[in-house]
């Protein structure tokens, strides 16, 4: 009845650790009731082995934090994967493994053995393109440092725009390749529309957005990308109905809402539409006076408006 209980409830709470833990409790101690420890040796052989092996599933559900969890994970994969070395899920998490440890050139080769066993595992496509772009931001990031340490340093602003290019550039072409594995998948859709964007290559962009509004959980950003695109192309009325659209999505006038509304305003101005511009720009005025330049370009609309 317990064990059936617990099934349930780990159905509906599948991340719950307590619930996990209670399930193997109760799997251990049913083992001890039924196992009879004292028979023959054999039965002590198996029941050792099967103590090792839930020793080793509690081992992988443990959460790694330190860099002693992780060398441990290590040489538990690699032994694993000595029984199973075609198993693509342990090559996967060693992978990861030796991400977090920065041994790059062994996860990307442990990445190709998957790709070696399945040439269309596409989390282990995915996995080499992010190993790679996370290559790029720690580069970056050093970068970063330096230059707050030097912020005249023209060499180092060079090589970060270089970078950043760099980046983009393969960004946009991983998640190509990734959007054509799988052409129903909007997050990817939408990744991928966010660096076309940010690559000014806005009809691509647009075409991804409007793939992805049809995903409920990304409509509204989808929306807002959608009008930074159109407002980019200068084609304010579009921009300001996928605006309209996104803001109409959003309760509570939140920091989301209010960048929401002011790129709202900022299209209505630019299309001469003043007082809807006013009425938006007053609303996020009304809730947090210190919003960006709402204040100043307020005032502005305030002073250009035609005495009654």
């Amino acid at each position: 009845q317990a064990h059936k209980y617990l099934a349930r409830l780990k159905s509906v709470k599948p991340n719950d650790r307590t619930v996990e833990k209670r399930i193997r409790d109760l799997g251990a101690k049913s083992t001890l009731q039924a196992g009879q420890w004292d028979k023959t040796e054999t039965d002590f052989k198996d029941k050792l082995k099967d103590k090792k092996s839930s020793q080793r599933l509690e081992d992988q559900q443990r959460i790694i934090r330190t860099t002693e969890d992780v060398d441990n994970a290590i040489e538990r994969l690699q032994a694993d994967l000595e029984s199973n070395p075609k198993d693509n899920r342990l090559l996967r998490e060693l992978g990861d493994m030796y991400r977090r440890r920065r041994a790059f050139q062994k996860a990307f080769e442990t990445y190709q053995r998957c790709l070696q066993n399945d040439a269309n595992d596409f989390a282990a496509k995915a996995r080499i393109g992010d190993m790679h772009i996370q290559q790029f931001d720690e580069k970056i990031e050093k970068l970063e440092t330096r230059l707050k340490e030097g912020p005249e340093d023209a060499a180092g602003k060079a090589e970060m725009t270089e970078l950043k290019k760099k980046r983009l550039a393969f960004s946009i072409q991983e998640y190509r390749r990734r959007a054509k594995d799988m052409p129903t998948d909007a997050t990817l859709k939408f990744k991928l529309g966010k660096f076309l964007r940010q690559g000014g290559i806005l009809d691509e962009a647009i075409a991804n957005f409007q793939a992805a509004v049809s995903d409920s959980k990304l409509k509204t950003d989808a929306h807002i990308e959608m009008g930074l695109c159109f407002n980019k192309k200068e084609q304010s009325e579009m921009a300001e109905r996928q605006f309209v659209l996104a803001n109409n999505e959003l309760q509570g006038m939140n920091r989301k809402k209010m960048d929401v509304m002011y790129e709202l305003a900022l299209v209505q101005k630019a299309a001469g539409k003043t007082e809807e511009a006013r009425a938006a720009l007053a609303e996020i005025y009304e809730v947090d006076i210190n919003f960006k330049d709402v204040g100043e370009l307020l005032q502005s609309l305030n002073e250009a408006k035609p005495p009654a």
